[in-house]
């Protein structure tokens, strides 16, 4: 076998190197493919709601919120209707804050409550 010169060796070398540089690019230009679809908003709403529906505690905050807020509007709409008089008002303040301080604290009671109600109403219904 013929002895390569330092210069076959160096021609071999580079062309390794720009296959491997080659390589590397298609790679590099696959990864910012990814990055570039990633930072879509279309994506981003997918992702943030994939990993919104995947977290429990995110469920129970929102679970715990929409509590609060049901019965603050339940305070609100039904035993103070419209009113102007500043006693009714600040009544209605207080036990709303009442009101979304005990369903954020009793949530899993609430639910509980929520689901023998809805169970019994459902069974009352399919039995007709």
């Amino acid at each position: 076998m013929k002895k390569k010169s330092p210069n076959d060796l160096l021609d071999e070398s580079i062309q390794l190197m720009e296959i491997k540089r080659d390589m590397e690019l298609v790679q590099l230009k696959l990864e910012l493919n990814g990055v570039l679809d990633s930072l879509k908003p279309i994506n981003i709403i997918k992702n943030t709601l994939k990993r919104a529906t995947t977290s429990t505690d995110l469920k129970e905050g929102i679970g715990k919120t929409a509590l609060g807020v049901a019965s603050s509007l339940l305070v609100k709409n039904v035993l103070f209707r419209k009113t102007h008089n500043p006693l009714k008002l600040f009544a209605r303040g207080m036990l709303q804050t009442v009101a979304i301080g005990f369903a954020a604290n009793s949530s899993d009671k609430l639910k509980l409550t929520g689901q023998k109600f809805l169970h019994s109403l459902l069974s009352k219904i399919v039995r007709k």
